[in-house]
């Protein structure tokens, strides 16, 4: 019990955290991420600039990737999608499908 604790008070702390904080286990598979993790930042609050969704979501993907060292399964944990989506999208953009 008092694991059980120790964690949800950890994820309390670390969900509060403004910078992003992604934990792996010993395996390197993502066991938490924070909230700020999830959100991207491609440009600065002040910024004016606007690109389209799809070039978004590919500098993201390809950004992600290179977090994870290619790992497409790692990608897919971290970006919380199905690793088949994953794969739909790296081929529609034409990334790297390396695992």
């Amino acid at each position: 019990m008092a694991n059980t604790e120790n964690y949800e008070r950890l994820s309390a702390i670390l969900s509060s955290i403004s910078e992003a904080v992604i934990a792996t286990d010993q395996r390197g598979l993502v066991t938490f991420m924070n909230k700020v993790s999830s959100q991207p930042v491609l440009f600065s609050p002040d910024s004016t600039e606007i690109l389209p969704f799809e070039e978004v979501e590919r500098q993201t993907l390809a950004h992600a990737l290179k977090v994870m060292n290619n790992n497409v399964a790692k990608t897919a944990q971290a970006l919380k999608m199905a690793r088949s989506t994953l794969y739909r999208k790296l081929k529609s953009y034409q990334l790297p499908e390396s695992d």
